[in-house]
């Protein structure tokens, strides 16, 4: 454990959800409410068609956990490759992943991993 400047000792990077509230901004309950809502305005909006997404590990975090029926306190055992591709497909409100992680379009490429290595 490792102490944060000006927050009490019990707050840890590990911990979800409370190093975001001791930061005062969005829970993770509440994150995951709005990559829902917005995953689902996407599907909407774009039904029948292929649409092409580019986000952050955090939202690809989130539809994960969507598309697998997992809490957002649950801890992540899955990765989430720098760069990778994912593919899912909508079924309704459903999201089924069909492809994860890809990453053959980097082979012989350096590129930084989420803890700061390079791979």
């Amino acid at each position: 454990m490792r102490s944060i400047s000006g927050f009490p000792r019990s707050t840890r990077a590990g911990s979800r959800g409370n190093l975001i509230s001791a930061l005062k901004t969005e829970s993770l309950t509440d994150f995951y409410s709005r990559v829902r809502d917005a995953i689902q305005v996407i599907i909407a909006r774009h039904a029948g068609e292929t649409v092409a997404v580019v986000t952050h590990g955090g939202v690809l975090d989130i539809v994960y956990r969507i598309a697998n029926q997992l809490s957002v306190q649950r801890a992540r055992n899955w990765s989430i490759g720098n760069a990778a591709i994912h593919q899912a497909r909508a079924m309704g409100d459903q999201i089924e992943i069909l492809r994860w992680g890809i990453q053959d379009h980097l082979e012989g490429q350096s590129v930084r991993d989420e803890l700061g290595g390079i791979s």
